[in-house]
């Protein structure tokens, strides 16, 4: 389990979190959602290890982080943030290969080959796999960065394998509608391999048709979690993000949806 206990952050006399307690299980997919500036991203970056918490821990497995290598971490967790730069003129098949770094010497070459092509099939980018990565649209980049980071903790059905967990900061950016949904089952099916999956989204409808839980992130605090139907209401919606909506359930799958009033 990947766990943040009691965290708090600060910077310059600003609280971005406060006393935030947050989970995500072996099997289950987080969406983490909230009004701008909430510090949904500050919260990520604390689980992934970049950024310091002022008070509290975070645990991969009831270890603190600081007891895991930064080679193991990398083996284990993977972050899709919401911009990545690359200057070099990498094909797309390179930029993901990029991923498997942290195994060297631990996966046969014929493994990484292997990974890699799941992980741009998975992400319908196997077509550019040759492409500079550069020449590509900004959602194309998106997917194939998402590629990168399913390569870096391997492929999805790995039996067996010790959990691993995917942070995915705003990953819907510069996508279109299908591909919005085709990222999010891509994640669900990762996590249902025995993984763990916390996803900043900004769309709850697009939140709750996946997530095994949703958690509420305002002002730098936990205002609601747990699971969609319980979480996506009118209430919540207008206290969180001051939108008067109305909520639906899915005919086929019970799950919320909400539509603007």
């Amino acid at each position: 389990m990947l766990a943040a206990n009691n965290i708090g952050v600060r910077r310059r006399s600003r609280t971005l979190l406060a006393g935030v307690d947050l989970a995500v299980a072996p099997g289950e997919l987080v969406a983490l959602i909230g009004p701008n500036g909430a510090g949904k991203s500050t919260l990520l970056h604390a689980l992934s290890g970049a950024s310091a918490c002022d008070s509290g821990s975070v645990h991969v497995d009831d270890r603190p982080l600081a007891h895991h290598t930064h080679a193991e971490l990398a083996r284990r967790r993977a972050v899709l943030p919401q911009a990545a730069e690359l200057s070099f003129s990498l094909s797309v098949r390179e930029v993901v290969a990029l991923g498997r770094s942290p195994h060297a010497g631990y996966t046969s070459r014929t493994e990484n080959e292997r990974i890699i092509t799941d992980a741009l099939a998975q992400t319908d980018v196997a077509h550019l796999a040759m492409r500079a990565y550069p020449t590509l649209s900004g959602g194309e980049r998106q997917r194939v960065q998402l590629a990168r980071v399913l390569a870096q903790v391997g492929s999805a059905a790995d039996a067996g394998a010790t959990a691993r967990y995917l942070l995915l900061d705003e990953p819907t950016n510069n996508l279109d509608i299908a591909h919005q949904h085709r990222l999010i089952d891509t994640a669900w099916r990762f996590s249902r391999h025995g993984n763990g999956v916390l996803a900043v989204l900004h769309d709850p409808n697009l939140a709750a048709s996946r997530a095994d839980r949703i958690v509420v992130l305002v002002a730098g605090e936990v205002a609601a979690t747990g699971p969609p139907i319980d979480v996506l209401n009118e209430s919540v919606l207008l206290d969180a993000f001051g939108v008067r909506a109305h909520v639906r359930h899915h005919p086929d799958t019970g799950r919320p949806y909400m539509l603007p009033a």
